[in-house]
């Protein structure tokens, strides 16, 4: 008997080291996108940053104006004047999914040619049900000031990230597993995501739709390389954070796009009113 307790203990020992490595297994890059696709379905409110700059390279330089005639100089001058070097998009935005409800604030800065970056406009969108208004803010200029007024963009298209950024995952034509890491103390899985090139175009026009007003898409063909990385909570699967960086061409040059999301305070509670002053602008 006495010689029989070494080799229980041993056993025991065994079981128990097999038990906790099955408990700490890392899910499979399926089983995590899964998770994640599921629990975006029970989210009803969250809030999110998006921090979005863009660098421009432009075909046409300042190598252009030497040699050629005077004509073609001064047209090549006149293009380069008032083009933007670099701008910076900053968003924040609260989402109340079941109420049909988003307020959301962005900030849009710019370099333009041989200028320091500064800001150039601002807007807050607010939803509520059916109902969408802006507010459009100038800060200098001829065009100065501030107005409310109600906007013909689909906002839930526009501004709901979370939802976005899953669908991306969703139908990825790639994802990997990079590793983990903690965010904000919040234990995660790193996904990187080779989205598929359409809806990624397609997702990327909508951003540089909000400071454009529509005027601005972005096609498939021309992007020319791409990638983002997403943060899983391990605990409740939801979507944490994203990083992306796109390199895309347009008729001018190529744009080298880096960009971070920020997602947080999922399905606490949440307060959005129309601001008196959109309330009188609309009526």
């Amino acid at each position: 008997m006495k010689k029989l307790i070494p080799l229980l203990v041993i056993v025991i020992f065994t079981l128990l080291v097999v038990l906790v490595s099955c408990a700490q297994k890392t899910p499979s890059v399926l089983e995590i996108v899964n998770s994640a696709v599921a629990a975006a379905t029970k989210v009803d409110t969250y809030r999110y940053d998006l921090d979005m700059k863009t660098d421009y390279k432009y075909d046409v330089t300042t190598d252009a104006l030497v040699g050629g005639n005077a004509t073609r100089k001064i047209d090549v001058a006149l293009s380069l004047v008032g083009r933007v070097e670099s701008d910076q998009m900053d968003v924040s935005g609260i989402i109340a999914v079941t109420k049909k409800q988003i307020q959301v604030n962005i900030d849009y800065d710019a370099s333009l040619q041989g200028q320091p970056m500064r800001q150039l406009l601002s807007l807050e969108l607010v939803t509520i049900g059916n109902e969408s208004l802006m507010k459009v803010v100038v800060p200098s200029g001829p065009s100065s000031g501030e107005h409310w007024s109600k906007t013909g963009l689909d906002v839930w298209e526009y501004l709901d990230q979370a939802t976005q950024q899953i669908d991306l995952l969703k139908t990825a034509t790639e994802v990997e597993l990079w590793g983990m890491e903690n965010v904000d103390g919040i234990d995660c899985y790193i996904l990187k995501n080779i989205p598929d090139s359409e809806k990624l175009a397609r997702w990327l026009s909508r951003q540089l739709a909000l400071i454009s007003f529509g005027n601005v898409q972005a096609k498939k063909e021309e992007l020319l390389s791409f990638s983002i990385r997403l943060w899983i909570a391990k605990d409740s699967y939801l979507l944490t954070k994203t990083e992306f960086e796109i390199k895309h061409r347009d008729r001018d040059g190529d744009n080298d796009i880096k960009g971070q999301l920020n997602f947080y305070d999922y399905n606490q509670p949440v307060s959005i009113t129309i601001p008196q002053e959109a309330r009188e602008a609309r009526n």
